[in-house]
């Protein structure tokens, strides 16, 4: 089969830089989902005739929970035996990332604590929110396609994509022997 009859994906996941520090796409889309997701919410709880005040106590509980829970989320669900073996990588916040999964786990956790504390019924929280979290997941997502990450199954109709940087990526991953202790030598086939 032809590869090249399909749509090349190549762009660099750095968007810009800033002071010698990478800003990636994913960052980018990340923060704009946060920032649409509390709109929505905000929007929400107006129309149900909660004020300002009460709807702006979440923003701390938001960003701690998408910070702790997405930063968790990275360590355990992608990589757990590395940093089960050593738990302060946690803490190096220049080694791996932050996962939706794990943020959206802890917004659960945060949207029940929140709710509890200033005497909300947390099915109405939680339906205001909800629809902040529909508009906001597809903004990962074209983050994680920036990524060239959660590319999905191999395919080969008329609306694939080739990923190089994804294949160079499960490459590296192979022939180092990532979540192993050896590598397990060359591949086979290159990223080209």
């Amino acid at each position: 089969m032809d590869l090249s009859q399909f749509a090349l994906w190549d762009v660099d996941p750095v968007a810009f830089w800033i002071g010698g520090r990478a800003i990636r796409y994913y960052s980018l889309f990340y923060f704009l989902a946060i920032v649409v997701g509390y709109w929505v919410f905000h929007v929400q709880m107006r129309r149900g005739g909660h004020g300002l005040i009460p709807t702006s106590r979440f923003i701390p509980w938001m960003f701690i929970a998408i910070i702790v829970g997405g930063r968790l989320g990275h360590c355990l669900f992608y990589e757990p035996d590395v940093y089960l073996r050593d738990p302060l990588l946690i803490l190096d916040l220049t080694r791996g990332g932050v996962s939706s999964h794990g943020a959206a786990v802890a917004m659960l956790l945060a949207l029940f604590l929140y709710a509890k504390r200033y005497a909300y019924s947390f099915t109405e929280i939680a339906d205001r929110f909800s629809i902040g979290c529909l508009l906001s997941s597809p903004l990962i997502r074209l983050g994680n396609f920036f990524n060239s990450e959660i590319v999905g199954r191999e395919w080969y109709g008329p609306w694939a994509i080739r990923f190089p940087r994804f294949a160079a990526y499960l490459q590296n991953q192979w022939e180092r022997g990532i979540g192993s202790e050896a590598g397990h030598g060359p591949l086979g086939w290159t990223a080209q």
